[in-house]
């Protein structure tokens, strides 16, 4: 076997393990996808935030001002994702 044929034979391994990682990768990618949605969303009230965090009500409404919470508003109603309640808070105290 020649060089040239060995340099043919790498480039086109090369192809098919590029493509094999392409494939496993949009298939993890579905995959993350799928369980993202699979995923309860648990929502919280200002009062139960404020029960977690052993504050005030008015502590959570000055921290949704600050912009350190995100609010999903239903109707009058104010709810926080679990999961960002505490996102949102360890961000704001590294800052």
């Amino acid at each position: 076997m020649q060089l040239e044929d060995i340099e043919r034979l790498l480039k086109n391994e090369r192809a098919i393990i590029l493509r094999k990682f392409n494939g496993l990768e949009k298939e993890h990618n579905e995959l993350r996808e799928i369980l993202k949605e699979k995923t309860p969303i648990e929502l919280v009230t200002k009062m139960e935030a404020s029960e977690m965090f052993k504050v005030d009500p008015s502590t959570i409404d000055q921290w949704i001002k600050q912009g350190r919470l995100k609010v999903y508003k239903m109707g009058s109603r104010v709810y926080f994702k679990r999961h960002e309640l505490f996102e949102g808070l360890v961000a704001a105290a590294t800052n």
